[in-house]
């Protein structure tokens, strides 16, 4: 190799990324994996197959929950078994409201009827950050971690091992937004650029993620 290139520095990759050009400049050579299997160095890769189940064909849905639950007599704290099984596609577009709502009996009344109704919020999508301001969480996403994409989104939860929007991390417990836990996620965004900008990365949308000016 040295009989065919005069340079202070050499380098060879299978994965050429945007940072090694940085420091090596534009490629002299490249060779394809395409042109390998033509010139018989590779095996091509076979198509995948398609294997058709019931599941694919008629997906998962969720148990369906009785009319009522009976309280038992002085019992202050009921549990009710909300079963959820994964794998709708529905509430990865949009939200699921399950409503859960005290009725009076002949022997019981409801006290509070206001107070009577809690509706939970089932989906199993990403919450994208909001607020474009100074505080905003938006904002505060992008000074950390470049522009928001769901595949990003992903890769912090990741490494953290939580959302945004879970009260167990940071000084404040997540109840404050993003902003007020830079110091928390700083060495994150640290991290997750070094990841980005070590190999090619695409987002949902196939784009190429690049780097930005992390803190």
């Amino acid at each position: 190799m040295i009989d065919y290139f005069d340079a202070v520095k050499i380098a060879l990759t299978a994965t050429p990324a945007l940072h090694t050009q940085e420091i090596f400049g534009e490629p002299v050579y490249s060779y394809t994996c395409s042109q390998a299997v033509i010139d018989g160095y590779l095996v091509d890769v076979e198509p995948p197959y398609e294997i058709i189940t019931k599941l694919s064909e008629e997906g998962i849905h969720y148990e369906k929950l009785p009319e009522f639950y009976e309280f038992p007599a002085g019992e202050f704290i009921y549990k009710m078994p909300v079963r959820l099984i994964k794998g709708d596609a529905a509430i990865k577009q949009k939200p699921v409201t399950l409503t859960l709502r005290l009725v009076a009996t002949g022997d019981l009344g409801v006290a509070y009827a206001d107070k009577s109704e809690i509706r939970l919020l089932i989906a199993d999508m990403l919450k994208k950050p909001e607020g474009e301001g100074y505080y905003g969480d938006m904002t505060a996403f992008k000074k950390l971690f470049g522009e928001y994409s769901q595949k990003k989104h992903m890769m912090i939860i990741e490494m953290t091992g939580h959302d945004f929007w879970e009260d167990t991390y940071g000084s404040g417990n997540g109840n404050y937004g993003i902003y007020y836990e830079e110091d928390y996620y700083t060495p994150y965004a640290r991290k997750l650029y070094k990841i980005i900008t070590g190999s090619e990365i695409r987002d949902e949308t196939g784009k190429v993620m690049q780097g930005w000016n992390v803190p």
